[in-house]
């Protein structure tokens, strides 16, 4: 006995394929929040034409339209590893390349 639901019809999304699109990431990103994926995804939803935007909540204290740029250091990674960077940026610090 499991839930059945109706499949997605055209007028369900108004707007057209931007608005699939965007159902299709945002639940994409609520399942997968935490793996590397859900962040390729939403930089390049930023950057589609049409842009695409998630609503998705920037992460607290990191400025109106921040989203996360990196993975959290866990606190055993940085307990035992040397090179973690000291101190350990904040989520949405951009990563920076060599």
């Amino acid at each position: 006995m499991g839930i059945k639901y109706d499949p997605f019809v055209a007028g369900d999304f108004p707007g057209g394929q931007t608005e699939i699109i965007k159902e299709i990431l945002t639940q994409k990103y609520i399942v997968m929040l935490g793996q590397y994926e859900v962040f390729t995804d939403v930089r390049r939803a930023a950057k589609a034409t049409p842009v695409v935007t998630l609503g998705i909540a920037p992460y607290p204290g990191a400025g109106a339209t921040a989203l996360p740029e990196r993975y959290i250091y866990p606190q055993n990674e940085i307990n035992t590893n040397p090179n973690t960077p000291n101190p350990p940026p904040g989520i949405s610090v951009a990563l920076t390349y060599f």
